[in-house]
């Protein structure tokens, strides 16, 4: 409650509801809702953190996959490989769900 616009503890709890929880839908809105902090906290910076945004992308398009949601995972992918240290096994990810799609 102190910190309202904390995209931070949103990945923590997040995490805790991915990991621990065992319960994926849950995780997955508060991730979004870290992405939407994301954004309105560090997209306009001149230095934003790109290691968090792509730590919540990468975990949304996983979420996404493994819910079935292929187009909404490849969509999050594209978003992380734009910031990834290793965009080309991001790419490997959105090829491998294209290929199923076909």
């Amino acid at each position: 409650k102190a910190n309202p616009n904390s995209y931070e503890i949103l990945v923590e709890l997040g995490q805790l509801y991915q990991q621990d929880r065992h319960d994926p839908q849950r995780a997955r809105g508060v991730f979004q809702l870290a992405f939407r902090r994301w954004q309105e906290t560090e997209a306009n910076l001149k230095e934003p953190n790109y290691v968090a945004y792509t730590q919540i992308t990468e975990t949304l398009a996983s979420l996404e996959r493994d819910a079935g949601n292929n187009d909404k995972a490849i969509e999050w992918f594209e978003l992380a490989k734009a910031h990834s240290p290793n965009p080309d096994a991001v790419q490997k990810q959105i090829d491998e769900l294209r290929a199923k799609a076909k």
